[in-house]
């Protein structure tokens, strides 16, 4: 009998090259047919399951019993069910095996047509960054193998973010935000409140003016797969300016006079200072001020001043003018 695994490519085979006789050979269908019938070839690359008997006949006509000769093309199995893997950066190891569904022996090669078969393959690392795949292919319980399907192992950089350090400003100002890199072309920023920003998809925006203090929140991920990202946050504090208006903005005094002006607020934490201190009598540093002496038309300015840091301060300012 012949029984075996299919051939890769069509290969035809005689029925008589299963039989060792000295004699003439006829083919019957059955063990019992009376009418001999005419068998050729088979083809070992298809699938079958199929027998004939078969006698011979000696040089005086006797004819011998007959003897069965079978022929069995086993079938290939399915190709395994392969689950790719593609994810972020994690610390761990995975199994190729894992990623394979099948009933039989698996066999790994490095190659689609490599004829060597891997002795194993090793846990592949979720914390390195890049591509790899195998070929795999299984085995029936009668030793055929099923044709080959890649594997593949694609690991994704997990971004990196920044939104860069909370900060103070003053009301109505713009702030830049995170961080200045060369962004990859594998990562995508998005930026909220997007409606605050001017440009929401860049690592290092700009924010539109501002009249509230606000969180602002960055999430950068992998073009190829969103669930691989990282956020961040800053906090952008708005501080208000402080008031600059004078009870009096115009005060006309006769030559020679003195001029008395006034901010009409006394904030506590805020700095005031007027300008030109030359023409002030006593101090330039008070939310009121009196002028010295004036023989012409003179401009003073108010700066009120709000601290933000140690060298940063909000600054409002106004002008008041004595009229002589």
């Amino acid at each position: 009998p012949y029984a075996a695994c299919p051939t890769a490519t069509a290969e035809t085979q005689e029925w008589s090259s299963l039989v060792n006789a000295t004699g003439v050979l006829k083919w019957y269908a059955t063990e019992t047919s009376t009418t001999p019938t005419q068998v050729t070839t088979f083809d070992k690359s298809k699938t079958q399951a199929a027998s004939y008997w078969v006698s011979q006949t000696s040089t005086d006509g006797c004819e011998s019993t007959r003897a069965e000769v079978s022929v069995t093309v086993y079938q290939n199995p399915q190709v395994p069910t392969v689950t790719n893997y593609r994810d972020c950066q994690i610390s761990g190891y995975g199994k190729w095996s894992d990623l394979v569904t099948a009933t039989g022996e698996l066999r790994w090669y490095d190659s689609e047509t490599s004829t060597t078969q891997m002795a194993s393959v090793p846990d592949f690392d979720k914390n390195v960054v890049g591509d790899r795949f195998y070929w795999v292919s299984q085995l029936s319980d009668k030793g055929c193998e099923s044709k080959r399907v890649k594997v593949s192992v694609s690991v994704l950089s997990k971004p990196t973010v920044y939104a860069g350090l909370n900060q103070k400003i003053c009301s109505g100002m713009t702030v830049g935000l995170g961080e200045a890199i060369t962004p990859s072309e594998d990562i995508l920023y998005s930026w909220e409140p997007a409606s605050l920003i001017e440009n929401p998809s860049i690592p290092n925006p700009v924010t539109r003016p501002l009249s509230a203090t606000t969180v602002f929140t960055v999430t950068a991920y992998n073009k190829y797969q969103s669930s691989c990202s990282a956020t961040s946050s800053a906090t952008v504090t708005v501080v208000e300016r402080p008031v600059a208006e004078l009870v009096n903005s115009i005060v006309p005094i006769c030559s020679g006079g003195s001029a008395s002006f006034e901010n009409i607020e006394n904030e506590s934490d805020v700095s005031y200072s007027w300008t030109p201190v030359a023409l002030i009598q006593g101090s330039a540093i008070s939310y009121k001020m009196i002028t010295k002496p004036l023989t012409a038309d003179t401009t003073f300015t108010l700066i009120a001043s709000r601290k933000l840091s140690t060298i940063e301060t909000c600054d409002s300012q106004v002008e008041a003018t004595a009229t002589v």
